[in-house]
């Protein structure tokens, strides 16, 4: 059976022996015409006559699992979500290794908000078909949305092989598998175990009591953890183990080492965000004064507060270390930034520099590269127009049917760190990548990523947006995603790239919103010029935190970029930053002749909310209604507008 691209219709060949009850008479129709009907009214957008065809099919061949997952697309396309649901139950009961029902059926009960019931089925669907897109995204995007309360070990340990993959964007599961961890009761709250250990005295009880955990080990060392619980469990044990540490040796047991570097691993992604006490400093110089240049529990200790390459670490005396995560920590501290020096020598200057703003931005993240990330999507490959056609069925737009589609040239403007650029390089078959960004160190970055996952099919520049005119080459595919907001006159970066787009091209475009930013105001800032960058930083996240509970700033806590000193100083102390509204950006989109096709996000509750209010813009496009909406709900788009458009 084949799956349709678009609404997940299977198509069916019926055949009246293979499933007919024994008393049953032929029918004087012909089912496998009923079902193309059906098919053909999916397609034209009449869900509600083609839930009847399938029904009527259903009742003639109840048997035939493709009907029953058939019947309930149709079911689901027309509203009708617990209908839909029962049906796809009907199917996974007939056929328990039909992976495109389990998917739907995770797909309908999360929408009617049976989340736990859904899981089982979004991970069945990807144990059966894990080289599929759409089981693969079906699962994780509902795994980023979920917080466990109770034990679930079947999930944990899909959690684990999730995390401990090469090909998977780990940083938005961080949440649910910490979630997971601290639902084990051996865990709890890590903040308030290591108080109760601390009280029955001995401070490396807080390390060497706590029970392996194989996903805190993996959460730790792969991603930035956004969690206040955590980053209270870090600095109260490190305080801790200072204090011990500058009156006597620590233990070198293997898993206390482990541990230690582990959390060292942790605070290294984090780029030392948390807050120094002065009489931490103090305990800090003492105990540096004290270390040998040896990877002793007394360094990793240190580290806690301070990046390894700024102690008296003596490199010539460690060679490789038996223990992985030691390694990574060497590799991360002195390799990495090494072969990074490198590859920004060779880095091609594509256009000049010379904008004011573009200059102070280019200085900011030559400073502090954003973000520092550490995993890549890497889904199955697709062609663009395939991916398109999927994610904007109702665009008309026209995906090849074979894998003899042409080259697809894609820009993504303001690279960055390169995550982005390296998954859209990862995800297009056929495609041919230029990634450009206004700061060296942070192309360099992405240069060597490229090189750890192997994507070939990119090149860097350095450029400036503004600049980019200059350029004869023409792109089918444009990408700028939080971009063109940090320039002076951000349309005018617009403009350059509009210029740069082929005919019946497409751009992704992402801008701050400016009703969903407003309630950073009171956080927000410039930094100071003669003070310290991170100490201003450390200190603002520290006001942050000591907020009420319910101060609206506070939804900061909830990033993973609050939790690393670069994403930090993106978010509230950014050169320079422009916001949006939907009505300018409509205009835009008017002035330019580009045709909106859909929103990348928000989330799914969002959607149905709006979908609910306006019944009547069931393509979700009408950005005045969209505008209403987000008036009344200004969270919606917290993580910018991110929007696809074609050039007419």
């Amino acid at each position: 059976m084949s799956s349709s691209a678009s609404n997940g219709i299977q198509t069916v060949s019926i055949l009246w022996t293979e499933a007919r009850p024994k008393r049953m008479k032929r029918p004087n129709v012909d089912p496998t015409a009923l079902s193309r009907q059906a098919g053909e009214m999916m397609r034209q957008g009449r869900a509600g006559e083609a839930a009847k065809l399938y029904t009527d099919l259903a009742r003639l061949q109840p048997r035939i699992p493709e009907i029953q997952n058939n019947l309930g697309v149709a079911l689901k396309a027309a509203g009708k979500l617990r209908e839909a649901a029962a049906a796809y139950q009907r199917a996974v009961k007939l056929r328990p290794d039909y992976a495109v029902a389990h998917r739907n059926l995770s797909r309908a009960l999360d929408e009617i908000g049976q989340t736990a019931k859904a899981l089982p089925h979004a991970a069945e669907a990807f144990r059966l078909g894990p080289d599929d897109p759409a089981n693969r995204n079906t699962l994780l995007e509902m795994l980023a949305g979920v917080r466990f309360s109770r034990p679930a070990p079947s999930l944990h340990t899909l959690m684990v092989a999730l995390f401990e993959r090469d090909d998977i964007e780990l940083q938005r599961l961080a949440p649910a598998a910490l979630s997971l961890v601290l639902a084990n009761p051996r865990y709890g709250k890590p903040a308030a175990a290591a108080g109760q250990l601390d009280a029955r005295g001995g401070g490396e009880k807080l390390i060497t009591d706590l029970p392996p955990e194989r996903l805190l080990f993996l959460l730790l060392t792969r991603v930035v953890i956004p969690s206040t619980d955590i980053e209270s469990w870090i600095t109260l044990t490190r305080t801790r183990l200072l204090d011990v540490a500058s009156r006597s040796k620590l233990t070198s047991d293997p898993a206390a080492m482990t541990w230690l570097a582990a959390m060292a691993a942790q605070c290294q992604l984090t780029e030392y965000a948390y807050a120094v006490k002065p009489e931490e400093e103090e305990g800090l110089g003492l105990l540096v004064d004290q270390l040998d240049g040896s990877l002793s529990p007394e360094m990793l200790v240190a580290a806690l507060f301070r990046p390894l390459d700024q102690l008296s670490l003596d490199v010539s005396r460690i060679h490789t270390s038996k223990n992985p995560v030691l390694s990574l920590l060497l590799a991360r501290t002195f390799e990495e930034p090494e072969a990074e020096r490198k590859l920004a020598d060779a880095i091609e200057l594509l256009t000049p520099i010379e904008d004011e703003t573009s200059t102070r931005v280019r200085a900011q993240y030559e400073e502090s590269p954003y973000p520092r990330w550490r995993s890549l999507d890497q889904p199955p490959r697709m062609s663009f127009r395939r991916h398109l056609a999927e994610r904007f069925p109702a665009a008309g737009i026209v995906a090849p049917t074979d894998t003899s589609d042409d080259s697809t040239r894609i820009l993504v403007a303001g690279c960055g760190t390169g995550r982005h650029a390296l998954t859209t390089a990862a995800r297009y078959r056929n495609s041919e990548v230029t990634a450009v960004d206004l700061s060296r160190r942070s192309l360099a970055y992405a240069a060597r990523m490229s090189a750890v996952f192997g994507i070939e099919n990119i090149s860097f520049a350095q450029a400036d947006i503004l600049q980019l005119g200059s350029l004869e080459k023409r792109f089918d595919v444009i990408e700028c995603s939080g971009v063109l907001h940090h320039m002076a006159t951000p349309l005018a970066g617009w403009r350059a790239l509009r210029g740069l787009l082929a005919p019946g091209g497409f751009m992704r475009v992402a801008l701050y919103s400016a009703l969903a930013r407003a309630r950073l105001d009171a956080v927000s800032s410039h930094l100071i010029a003669d003070q310290p960058v991170e100490e201003q930083i450390r200190t603002r996240r520290a006001e942050i935190l000591s907020l009420a509970p319910d101060d609206p700033a506070r939804v900061l806590c909830q990033t993973a970029d609050f939790y690393a000193l670069s994403g930090c100083r993106d978010a509230l102390f950014h050169e320079s930053e422009a916001r949006f509204s939907l009505p300018e950006i409509a205009a835009a989109l008017e002035e330019m002749e580009l045709e909106l096709l859909g929103f990348e996000g928000p989330s799914d509750s969002v959607r149905a909310a709006y979908g609910q209010i306006n019944p009547g813009d069931p393509k979700m496009l009408d950005l005045s209604q969209w505008d209403a909406f987000e008036r009344e709900h200004p969270d919606s788009f917290l993580a910018m507008y991110q929007f696809w458009c074609r050039a007419g």
